[in-house]
């Protein structure tokens, strides 16, 4: 299952070409459709495409390769997870905020206590995904986050495979996907405007919108 459908598979939907219409019966899944105790509730692959998603972030310090619109690169699955009672299927039928960080990283610990907090008001909508494993041992992250109380996801990746797609030169850097798999933001989770970005990808996220 690539990372798309992965996301998609919570939610009941996949995504197929726009326009398209699914042949379903009654007592069928609606592969477009998110399923609803009234009955099918048709989702348009259109809507993402229309959706008002933030700006490009484009700052002048913004040093990494631009994947805004694109598919997030690399389907999650290889990575060790660090939380107890978690697992990739956790990911399936949310909003991801993806960060990128070590425990040796200043600004990185900073942020914590605010992806804490998005992850707290937006609950099952919405998941972070606190990727580790640059220039540190598993073990020292372990250690780490033992120490810490923090609702969201950790995973430990040595190879550190989806943050070498993006080509990134610093940490924290985070990658906001929307449910249908496809980047909307990334940079600085210090940016000024990172609140509100989040606040209007949840917003106008489609499938956000349908789960209610």
């Amino acid at each position: 299952m690539n990372f798309i459908a992965l996301l998609l598979a919570g939610t009941g939907l996949a995504l197929g070409s726009v326009g398209s219409e699914p042949e379903t019966s009654k007592d069928e899944p609606c592969p477009l459709c998110a399923s609803k105790d009234e009955g099918h509730t048709k989702v348009d692959p259109a809507l993402y495409a229309e959706a008002n998603w933030p700006a490009r972030n484009s700052k002048e310090d913004y040093d990494a390769k631009d994947m805004h619109g694109k598919a997030f690169p690399v389907a999650f699955g290889e990575e060790t997870i660090l939380s107890e009672n978690m697992g990739f299927e956790d990911l399936a039928g949310k909003v991801l905020i993806v960060d990128f960080w070590a425990t040796w990283c200043g600004p990185c610990v900073a942020a914590a206590p605010m992806l804490a907090e998005l992850q707290e008001t937006y609950k099952d909508k919405l998941q972070v995904v606190s990727v580790s494993g640059t220039r540190e041992d598993e073990q020292t992250v372990r250690s780490f986050i033992e120490k810490r109380d923090e609702p969201f996801m950790h995973l430990y990746d040595s190879k550190q495979t989806a943050f070498k797609e993006f080509e990134s030169r610093w940490i924290p850097f985070v990658v906001v996907v929307s449910i249908d798999g496809i980047v909307r933001w990334q940079g600085n989770p210090h940016d000024d405007e990172f609140r509100s970005m989040i606040e209007r990808v949840m917003k106008v996220d489609p499938l956000v919108n349908i789960q209610g």
